[in-house]
């Protein structure tokens, strides 16, 4: 697992990549405080091209959902779930399935509050503190 600071906000990011798959996924926070998960497999695609995963989320049985491709190098898929307590992201060619503690879910959450009510936050803490900005 990976983390890192947005060049332009400063928002957390968790990024967890598997290079043998060619596939990655990243998690950060939305504007209603929701995780935005998106997940990426490198591979050449066209937007004709239909490329399917089973996705389950919490207790919600599985579905099928298309990765949509990008750039003509890659599929992407994005999910913001509402009190998210498990999700499985699989098919042939990769597996995703959330690990809580390895993701730390919450140090987001923690983290977003703190950007929207940093000034308090950078008077009472030796952290830098960024503001909420986002697009």
């Amino acid at each position: 697992m990976q983390q890192a600071r947005t060049p332009h906000s400063h928002q957390l990011v968790y990024r967890q990549v598997d290079i043998d798959q060619q596939f990655s996924a990243f998690v950060n926070t939305t504007n209603n405080n929701f995780m935005l998960f998106t997940f990426i497999k490198l591979m050449p695609c066209d937007t004709q091209m239909t490329y399917h995963a089973k996705l389950s989320v919490n207790k919600a049985a599985a579905k099928d959902v298309t990765l949509h491709c990008e750039d003509n190098q890659q599929l992407v898929f994005r999910i913001a779930p509402r009190n998210l307590h498990y999700l499985n992201l699989t098919n042939k060619d990769f597996a995703f399935k959330l690990d809580h503690q390895a993701w730390q879910i919450e140090l987001l959450r923690k983290d977003d509050f703190m950007q929207h009510n940093y000034q308090f936050f950078q008077k009472h803490s030796d952290e830098k503190v960024y503001p909420w900005s986002r697009d």
